[in-house]
């Protein structure tokens, strides 16, 4: 194989890589914001825990509350301890 055809291989490859990063970023961009929320979502969780262990509250760190809080925000934390207050009393 000589080095055009080579080379040749290496362009379509880097055109067909480029062309499906164009067709999926809108997926991939919500994937990674996805990722990136419940990232923040289980900071959220954990410094909700550590807060709260002054007074005695705290929820779970797992992915479900983590995903809730990363994509709802602070309602998602109310919508928690909303659940959690009802499963307790």
């Amino acid at each position: 194989m000589t080095i055009a055809v080579k080379l040749a291989l290496v362009l379509a490859a880097v055109i067909v890589v480029l062309v499906l990063c164009r067709i999926f970023s809108s997926e991939l961009r919500l994937l990674f914001k996805t990722l990136l929320n419940t990232a923040v979502g289980f900071a959220a969780l954990f410094l909700y825990n550590w807060l709260g262990a002054f007074v005695g509250l705290g929820i779970g760190i797992n992915p479900l509350n983590a995903i809730t809080i990363g994509l709802l925000g602070a309602p998602g934390l109310a919508l928690i301890l909303f659940i959690r207050w009802l499963l307790i009393t």
